[in-house]
């Protein structure tokens, strides 16, 4: 639209605008162009805005009563004085000698490309103070972040959003606020600087336009969030807890009554769904879900702490096409100033049995049932392993409940929240609960066997002990032998109950077979003989080990089953040529082994 600027010696231009992202366009252009025809007159002289080219390589905002220049987003600030007193030539024209057009000229002008939704013109040099007031209306009307330099003002200019908040929080700052001087009445918000509208906030129903949005705010009330500029995507996902991004935003109300604002809450979580839905089968989706974390204590010098120990966390409400929604969400209610949230992958409801501690000899526990995500109130139910119902606690409104005085025993906990979220955990009362070890009934040597006892135990700080034979041989939840036998684990809890487990640690059928076929050693006991006959034999029938060794020592005879267990174990004294006559009663592959001072020789017999 064209209007006369003959009688203005200086002004202070404001324009939001949006542009293409082309690269022969940049964010303003503005020239005198002179000689060309429009309406009356042939020798008029126009100003104009466009977005076809820029004068300056760096536009810049910069206040005239201060050396320091600050760049702005997308509100521009121009400062002209004097501007049109060169170019008068003469009064004719439609509105006056000289013309400004904002946009095109004429439908068939090529000189704009984009949209201007406001533009500001005052007839006077503004001040710094001004100019700020004006720049942050602007700001919360349209989602405009501005630079991280400055703070956004109301019409009062006090700091409603303070610039040390762009520290960490500066990114894709935005609000809802009302202030009746500047005439800003903004119900809802979200930011101009994302494609997707990543964050949208409202104050009562969202409406199509803010002026469709008929709840109500108090005057110079506001509610300010800003992020810290990181990714908002989570490359490794455990579904077994949590798993927040790394965005991190900061909520600022401002207002004496902004604690009592209820908002509505948008988050695109599109990404979100895609990763669950890439990473899971799809019987699996439904037990997860987008979960918003807000931490209370938090404040706006560093991001805060997203554990379960200090969030609230909260599944959505709705879903509408990209967008989960929170309904009735209030901000900074302890009113320490700020709030900070995020957004986390985890599953719809977690339950975790705690069992308080308990003495070697007692024969009775108490539980604590906590209860992480999931929306109250919750009714808890407690089985015992027959399934018949012990104990319950409905409506619960908090996320831990203790139940007392349950015998020792397996028991199953149902937690039901108020969504019909059910999760199911088993769980035992006993002063060794958690020390159930699982070992296999015998493990097989290949030359030795590595056996954890730690497996399957989820109690804390637990001793272990090895015993083979009722003898110590080692401590360490892990054993690591190449000796067969039997042997037993002994686990030990802070509290000094124990429990244990046996397992039997055998010989396969072939090392068998190489241990009877090794060749007698060759040097001083070249010509020791070992020989067993008659073999095969009969069950309860006598054999005889014929034993010729070079000189008198003792010799350890013993003799093990195919299970590995040692069936006998004999000493001789002081032999060299010698019979040993023996008898075993039950059918089988057997393994005899002379043990001497230096050397072990082992044969094969077999029972039938």
């Amino acid at each position: 639209f064209p209007y006369s600027v003959e009688d203005m010696k200086v002004a202070t231009i404001f324009m939001v605008y949006t542009y293409p992202a082309e690269a022969n366009l940049s964010l303003i252009h503005s020239e005198w162009t002179s000689g060309g025809y429009d309406g009356n007159g042939t020798n008029e002289k126009r100003f104009s805005y466009t977005t076809q080219k820029l004068d300056k390589e760096n536009f810049l905002l910069g206040y005239p009563e201060e050396e320091q220049e600050i760049p702005n987003a997308l509100i521009n600030t121009l400062n002209w004085f004097d501007f049109n007193s060169n170019y008068i030539n003469n009064a004719m024209g439609t509105g006056g000698e000289s013309t400004v057009y904002i946009g095109k000229a004429n439908p068939t002008a090529s000189g704009f490309s984009g949209s201007i939704p406001e533009f500001l013109m005052y007839r006077k040099a503004l001040s710094k103070e001004e100019r700020q007031r004006i720049e942050s209306y602007l700001a919360i009307k349209y989602g405009i972040t501005l630079t991280k330099d400055v703070g956004y003002y109301n019409s009062d200019y006090d700091e409603i959003w303070k610039a040390d908040n762009n520290i960490v929080f500066g990114n894709r700052i935005f609000a809802i606020g009302r202030d009746d001087v500047s005439g800003l009445y903004q119900k809802q918000g979200k930011s101009s600087h994302t494609e997707n509208d990543e964050l949208i906030l409202n104050a009562g129903e969202l409406e199509e336009t803010n002026e469709e949005n008929i709840s109500e705010l108090d005057n110079d009330h506001y509610i300010f969030i800003g992020d810290n500029g990181k990714e908002d995507f989570i490359d490794e996902v455990d579904y077994t807890a949590s798993n927040p991004i790394n965005r991190v935003w900061l909520v600022q109300p401002y207002g004496e009554n902004s604690d009592t604002i209820t908002t509505e809450f948008r988050y695109n979580a599109a990404h979100l769904f895609d990763k669950i839905h890439t990473d899971l089968p799809q019987e699996q989706w439904d037990d997860y879900s987008v979960w918003i974390l807000i931490n209370r204590s938090a404040d706006e010098q560093q991001e805060g702490d997203f554990d379960f120990n200090q969030v609230e966390a909260y599944k959505h409400h709705a879903i509408e096409g990209d967008h989960i929604v929170y309904y009735n969400q209030k901000w900074d209610e302890d009113n320490s100033g700020f709030d900070q949230f995020t957004f986390a992958i985890a599953p719809k409801l977690i339950v975790n049995v705690h069992l308080h501690e308990m003495e070697c000899e007692d024969e009775e526990g108490d539980i604590d049932v906590n209860i992480k995500f999931g929306e109250p109130d919750f009714d808890i139910e407690i089985f015992d392993e027959n399934d018949l119902l012990v104990d319950s606690q409905t409506d619960w409104p908090t996320r831990t409940v203790t139940f007392t005085n349950l015998s020792n025993g397996w028991y199953t906990a149902k937690v039901t929240d108020s969504t019909n979220v059910i999760r199911i955990v088993e769980f035992e009362v006993s002063p060794t609960a958690g020390m159930y070890v699982g070992l296999e009934d015998e493990y097989v040597l290949n030359p030795d066997v590595t056996i954890d006892a730690s497996e399957h135990v989820t109690a804390q700080n637990i001793t272990y002990e090895w015993f083979r034979e009722d003898i110590f041989f080692s401590s360490g939840a892990v054993l690591n032998t190449d000796k067969p036998g039997h042997y037993k684990v002994v686990l030990t809890n802070p509290m000094g109950c124990t429990a244990e487990a046996e397992t039997d640690v055998v010989i396969s059928e072939g090392m068998i077979e190489k241990e009877s076929q090794k060749e007698l050693p060759t040097g001083d006991f070249a010509t020791a003989d070992i020989r067993i006959y008659p073999n095969p034999t009969r069950s309860n029938q006598e054999f005889t080990v014929a034993i010729n060794l070079l000189e008198k020592q003792d010799v350890q005879i013993q003799i093990y089953d195919m299970s590995s267990r040692l069936i006998h174990n004999e000493e001789l004294k002081e032999i060299s040529d010698y019979k040993w006559n023996h008898r075993i009663f039950k059918s089988g592959s057997y393994l005899v082994s002379i043990v001497t001072k230096d050397r072990k020789y082992s044969k094969k017999i077999i029972i039938q």
